[in-house]
């Protein structure tokens, strides 16, 4: 007969610590939980998220159980444990109640969930407790001891009664880890699709990280270069005017042109460094006008333009005139010309000047 451990003081906070290093490394709850079992008695232990909708359940962590059964217990069994109806609609947090309890061992053992899943898995008692609960979802840890043990008896619940909660913290803290994880993972993955160069600094000017339009900004050396991992613009006189804003007292953007090593100017913008952001400034760096051609299909989408008068448009965009548009692209001056009428009609503007701003407001600024 399986008996109760009892582990001491020093064990017990091991357990803890155990615990709640699984909120930073999920990868650890199979052999956290492994050690929970050897220290109550169990021969397997779970952690399962419930659907309270579909009463579906989801097994994210396991130790000592056949994947087989408990693939199983997921699709099937687990809308038949009689233990989990009675806990996860009643049972307060933390609570522990094990299914002799609960049922009875007579009771229980004549169940469908006993005879179908339990007993062929070896399984003679359940311990469980609710660790984490919502409007739509109930999260449960269970330990499992076989059909050859003794229940649960009272020891081994007043140990899980004092590991139970730190189970509970422990969950609540692992979900909000993740959701942050998640959020953060989304946020980079937009930010690297911009098509505006977007690169962290600290006060010194050093490059603390960039996405992707900034790393190939600074790369190609035109405008912005890193030397040192220091960012340093190519235009002598923007140079200055980015240091002045790193280390200027109002927290108020600074906006600078910044011309590339072919004359053109870009716009700039720094946010200044702020406590909030640990002293970090944000350097924001349009794209060159030109760059606007490349999205054929938006353009074409939004502003219902036919191919031949999106070719226009993107001549257009390269700051070709009408007779360069019509030599580049083997046209006549006055199918030209009707194009770009038509174009000025379908996106509202009646002057070149305001075209190119319409479609630079119209591209949305991500990578496409």
């Amino acid at each position: 007969m399986a008996s109760s451990r009892h582990p001491s003081h020093q064990a017990s906070l091991s357990l803890v610590e155990g615990i709640y290093d699984c909120v930073f490394e999920p990868d650890r709850w199979g052999s956290q939980l492994q050690r929970l079992c050897a220290s109550t008695g169990a021969e397997a232990a779970t952690l399962v998220m419930h659907e309270l909708g579909t009463r579906s359940a989801m097994l994210p962590h396991r130790a000592c159980t056949d994947p087989s059964l408990a693939l199983s217990y997921i699709n099937r069994y687990a809308r038949m444990n009689p233990h989990l109806e009675a806990v996860r609609n009643r049972s307060a947090i933390g609570e522990i109640t094990t299914s002799h309890q609960v049922l009875g061992a007579d009771a229980f053992r004549r169940s469908r969930f006993f005879q179908e899943w339990c007993e062929p898995a070896g399984i003679g008692d359940l311990a469980i407790a609710v660790i984490m609960r919502s409007p739509t979802h109930v999260g449960t840890v269970g330990f499992a001891r076989g059909t050859s043990a003794s229940a649960f008896d009272p020891a081994a619940i007043d140990h899980l009664g004092t590991i139970v909660p730190h189970l509970a913290r422990a969950a609540r803290l692992g979900a909000l880890v993740q959701e942050e994880r998640t959020a953060n993972r989304a946020f980079t993955a937009v930010v690297e699709q911009l098509t505006v160069a977007a690169i962290v600094v600290d006060r010194s000017g050093r490059v603390v990280r960039a996405n992707a339009a900034g790393d190939e900004l600074m790369s190609e050396g035109a405008v912005i270069l890193s030397r040192e991992r220091r960012l340093r613009f190519v235009d002598a006189a923007a140079e200055q005017a980015f240091h002045r804003a790193l280390t200027q007292t109002e927290r108020v953007p600074a906006f600078i042109g910044a011309e590339d090593s072919e004359g053109s100017r870009r716009l700039v913008t720094v946010l200044p460094p702020a406590d909030a952001a640990d002293g970090h400034a944000v350097v924001l760096i349009g794209r060159p006008q030109e760059a606007l051609g490349g999205a054929s299909r938006v353009l074409m989408d939004y502003y219902s333009l036919t191919p031949a008068e999106y070719r226009v448009l993107a001549a257009m965009i390269e700051g070709l005139s009408p007779n360069e548009v019509a030599e580049r692209l083997n046209l006549a001056i006055a199918t030209v010309r009707t194009h770009i009428r038509r174009v000025l009609e379908k996106t509202g503007t009646s002057r070149q000047a305001d075209l190119m701003c319409e479609v630079a407001r119209a591209l949305p600024p991500i990578r496409i």
